[in-house]
């Protein structure tokens, strides 16, 4: 198997010590590593046989000096100086125009250019031929047409008067047409833009809409509890991306997602125990303004009782929470009934509603006058007492609707 074997030179580190020259081979050098030199043997004669006309060469490795040169004088070195040969060494001097001119015209000699081929950055100046620019040369406020007649530059300006616009109207623009609004005024505007307001105008999101995971919305018995979890938050796209999607509650934010990619829709995060009456918004955010709608309530209510008991029973709380519960809000109600013989046909609900105003059998005939109304205390879901009226009316019937109107 090969081996790598490493390079050893020849080497001292005594200060002074300098090698004999038949001690080293030819063409190999030898290293004073203290007085930092370099040392090689060589031959003066071709007849490589002779070595007694070898010599050694010695070579300074220290860093010199610029001044060190023989053939370099420099004196009083100052910022703004060039070295210039005056035929036997090169010394330092301060660059003057004139030497600047010379290296032009030297320049122009070599490369076979005289005056007329350079381009001057002043004076009046023809340019021949067609000159091709990576990047458009900046044109300043300061730059003037040097001549009225028609020219490219001169075609530029009048160019630039007829595409950048200022309103200089009192009152900006008199009526609103695309996306202008009535009263804007422009002030150094490109017609590109002034074109995009007026087909491109602003348009908000519409249909925003809110569906609300685990329950989502309704009335409800009060003292009851309703679990929200999550929630969807849908809408009709506008003229800008929705970047944000949020679910409200009294106008402050109860979840939130940034929206990345404007679908539609966005699922918000959020977990919310609903127990007294509640509106849920969704809102959605693009860079011109928010958007609302799509509500979703929770009504909490304390139920109605309707149904049939016999003729002789006694109308307290036991009795009307025997019978069906109606959880609704208030409003006109037609329950039919189906007697076993004579009994009490009863409709029993909050107080805080009100007495009924009338109460309609199917042939609408008016038969409040034959109910009797009771007042009666029934203890809520939530733990409160809460005064009821009860309206009976002892009588034999199949199938027969009354309609209840408050």
């Amino acid at each position: 198997m090969a081996k790598n074997f490493p390079l050893s030179l020849y080497y001292s580190v005594t200060a002074g010590a300098v090698p004999n020259v038949l001690d080293l081979d030819r063409g190999t050098p030898a290293f004073n590593i203290v007085d930092k030199k370099m040392f090689m043997r060589t031959t003066t004669t071709e007849n490589a046989g002779t070595p007694d006309n070898d010599v050694l060469l010695t070579f300074d490795l220290t860093p010199q000096a610029l001044e060190s040169l023989s053939n370099v004088s420099v004196s009083g070195a100052g910022s703004n100086q060039v070295l210039t040969f005056n035929g036997s060494k090169w010394v330092n001097a301060t660059i003057t125009s004139a030497m600047i001119s010379d290296f032009v015209e030297k320049v122009k000699e070599v490369v076979g250019m005289d005056d007329a081929g350079l381009v001057h950055t002043e004076g009046d100046e023809t340019i021949n031929g067609t000159k091709t620019f990576s990047i458009t040369p900046l044109v300043t406020s300061a730059q003037v047409i040097g001549t009225a007649a028609e020219n490219e530059v001169a075609k530029v300006a009048t160019l630039k008067t007829q595409t950048i616009y200022t309103d200089n109207s009192a009152n900006g623009a008199t009526v609103a047409i695309g996306g202008i609004a009535k009263g804007k005024k422009y002030e150094n505007a490109n017609v590109v833009d002034i074109i995009n307001d007026l087909l491109h105008p602003y348009v908000a999101p519409t249909n925003v809409r809110l569906t609300l995971g685990g329950v989502n919305g309704g009335v409800f018995e009060m003292g009851s509890t309703q679990s929200v979890t999550g929630a969807t938050v849908n809408w009709t796209r506008g003229s800008q991306n929705v970047t944000k999607a949020e679910v409200m509650v009294g106008g402050s934010p109860v979840g939130a997602a940034d929206v990345s990619s404007d679908t539609g829709s966005s699922s918000v995060s959020l977990t919310q125990e609903v127990s007294a009456n509640t509106t849920f918004s969704a809102r959605v955010t693009d860079p011109t303004k928010q958007t609302t709608g799509g509500n979703v309530t929770f009504t909490f209510v304390y139920p109605m009782y309707q149904g049939v008991v016999a003729a002789e029973t006694t109308l307290d709380q036991g009795a009307i929470t025997g019978l069906t519960k109606v959880v609704q809000t208030k409003g006109n109600k037609t329950y039919s009934y189906t007697t076993n013989g004579s009994q009490q046909v009863v409709f029993a609900y909050p107080a805080s509603y009100g007495d009924l105003k009338s109460v309609l059998d199917p042939n609408n005939f008016e038969c409040l006058d034959t109910f009797t109304k009771t007042t009666v205390s029934i203890t809520g879901l939530d733990s409160t007492p809460q005064q009821y009226n009860v309206y009976a009316v002892t009588t034999n019937v199949q199938g027969f609707a009354y309609t209840f109107k408050f």
